[in-house]
């Protein structure tokens, strides 16, 4: 059920119909080393968020793919969503977080009895609104996992990367 809800083309590693351009070799490398300083937390480590932002063109999109990428090679990616506007699953909020769970679900296979569990009790869940989901299929399932004994909370990725928030055409929500 999970995945069926959950929009595919909107993760970093879509197929080729969906597949968007990432930074060229030996480019953007100051960027890509303060994003990865951000993510292991050599500066500001109180920061939980960092907001990439730039003019229209200057390349967020093609940096955040190729960051993307990167961590999930390294096992650093819990999850990622591209926004774009001519994509009916991916121009709303609708399939973000069905999105990111299934991802984590696959990046974490151990969550995968907790959130089948969450969406048994509530299989209306995919309809409720976004913090109601979020709670309910990655914070609650993962702080769940966290607290089993000798389970080990380093297994679990720590970024979670949202592009193109001004492609979504329900801003508001």
């Amino acid at each position: 059920m999970l995945r069926t809800q959950a929009a595919i083309s909107a993760t970093h590693d879509a197929g080729q119909e969906f597949q968007r351009p990432g930074c060229q070799k030996n480019t953007r490398v100051a960027v890509m080393d303060r994003l990865r300083d951000w993510l292991l937390l050599k500066f500001r480590p109180e920061a939980v968020f960092l907001w990439l932002y730039g003019d229209a063109g200057a390349g967020k999109s093609s940096i955040s793919q190729t960051f993307a990428v990167r961590c999930a090679e390294e096992r650093q990616l819990l999850g990622s969503f591209f926004f774009w506007k001519d994509d009916s699953q991916r121009s709303t909020y609708s399939f973000l977080i069905s999105t990111l769970v299934y991802q984590a679900v696959t990046a974490v296979p151990a969550l995968k009895d907790i959130v089948n569990e969450a969406i048994e009790r509530d299989p209306a869940i995919f309809q409720k609104n976004l913090k109601v989901q979020l709670i309910t299929l990655l914070i609650n399932p993962i702080n769940n996992l966290v607290d089993m004994v000798g389970f080990d909370p380093s297994v679990i990725p720590n970024l979670i990367l949202i592009d193109g928030l001004d492609e979504c055409s329900t801003a508001d929500a």
